[in-house]
């Protein structure tokens, strides 16, 4: 007889493990995993899950307001495609919340994302390395490495690694691997150029010293650190963007480092853009708070916004902030909405003291607070995934 809970498990990992790849594979991925949790339902078992844990509802709230913009949205022409680019909010938190995955199949998907994720970096390595060699002549290009490395889009790869760092340093069955792995998420992060990654990693990087700083501080930690200083320097010599980027920022913090910064960076990183996106998107905010402009449907008036405040070229860009991007979309009710879910897994995280929950919740805030993850399928899937987790741990522990 067919064993269709390992079936469910088997799915689960392949679900996990085409997460960081091309993005037609994770609906794939999707589909066979909602089918063997289909083949493997109880009823007896499965329909007691409302009881033993309601959070899960405010996915499904968050996707009915996305459903209900349809019929206010002011967007000429509006397709389905934003419903059906947001319908994992829907089923993944539904499919989680049913399946019958043990503490341990679920550590064994997250060691499995873990080592897709190492895989995907050496990957975006062996092809920046393909692109020298066949390119070398324009190897002097302002943003050659960036663009001759494998890659989605780097702030959406950038938030996937660190997620895996975060598992790196926090799965046991994994700690003999953290010192090449850490070095080569640190290495894929720091040549993407995504201030926000790099930060996440640092403060990542800082917690985990933090617990465990006993352990860690040997002789052979400061030779690891001066190896560490040594790639950094070589690998920001290899790219002016990365260069001009990390300087940009150093000097807006007060460094006093742009004369470190190429003319060509510092019209191309200037940290003033997203200001402007901000301002723009909260002075449009204003004006229909309660429930938003519907699903992508704010776009239209952004841009309006933007000519209006003089801002014409950022025409066509969105508020590069998941919670403005929300609030446009969805009013002030979607807006809450989305913070629930962060305050509930974070709350989650402190009564089991998970460093490994707070520190996957710290990173996808960060990343809300300068990209607007969900407008892409890609930041739908790892957000629904992870936090429909830590839910599901909860309901596990809740059951015991």
């Amino acid at each position: 007889m067919i064993n269709t809970n390992r079936l469910v498990s088997y799915s689960f990992i392949l679900l996990m493990a085409t997460l960081p790849f091309p993005m037609i594979l994770a609906p794939l991925a999707l589909a066979i995993f909602v089918l063997m949790v289909i083949l493997d339902f109880k009823r007896d078992e499965s329909l007691q899950v409302p009881k033993h844990n309601r959070f899960f509802y405010v996915f499904y709230i968050y996707y009915l307001l996305i459903v209900v913009g349809l019929f206010y949205s002011y967007e000429e022409g509006l397709k389905y495609s934003r419903i059906a680019s947001q319908l994992p909010m829907l089923v993944l938190p539904m499919t989680i919340s049913v399946a019958r995955l043990s503490s341990n199949q679920i550590q064994l998907a997250k060691r499995i994302f873990v080592w897709s994720c190492f895989l995907f970096c050496l990957v975006a390595f062996i092809s920046l390395g393909y692109n020298f060699y066949v390119n070398h002549e324009h190897r002097l290009n302002y943003n050659f490495v960036q663009r001759s490395m494998y890659h989605f889009h780097y702030p959406y790869d950038a938030l996937y690694i660190n997620i895996a760092y975060v598992f790196l340093l926090t799965e046991r069955k994994l700690k003999q691997y953290i010192e090449i792995m850490a070095l080569v998420f640190f290495i894929f992060i720091f040549l993407s150029g995504v201030r926000i990654g790099a930060f996440s990693f640092l403060l990542i990087s800082i917690v985990y010293f933090g617990r465990n700083w006993k352990t860690i501080i040997k002789p052979s930690f400061f030779l690891k650190i001066a190896l560490l200083l040594v790639v950094a320097v070589v690998a920001l010599n290899s790219s002016k963007y990365a260069k001009d980027k990390l300087f940009d920022t150093l000097s807006n913090l007060g460094f006093g480092t742009e004369e470190y910064v190429s003319e060509v960076g510092e019209d191309y990183h200037k940290m003033s853009l997203r200001t402007k996106l901000w301002s723009s998107s909260i002075s449009l905010i204003e004006e229909k708070p309660l429930m938003g402009y519907g699903p992508n449907g704010s776009q239209r008036f952004l841009d309006e916004k933007y000519i209006e405040n003089g801002y014409g070229d950022l025409k066509g860009l969105n508020s590069h902030n998941q919670f403005l991007t929300t609030t446009l979309n969805h009013g002030i009710l979607g807006l809450i909405t989305l913070l629930s879910i962060f305050l509930l897994t974070l709350k989650i995280g402190v009564k089991q003291k998970s460093m490994q929950t707070i520190l996957c919740v710290m990173v996808l805030f960060l990343a809300f607070m300068t990209e607007s993850v969900l407008i892409r399928q890609k930041g739908v899937f790892l957000f629904a995934i992870i936090m429909s987790l830590i839910l599901k741990t909860r309901m596990e522990v809740h059951k015991t």
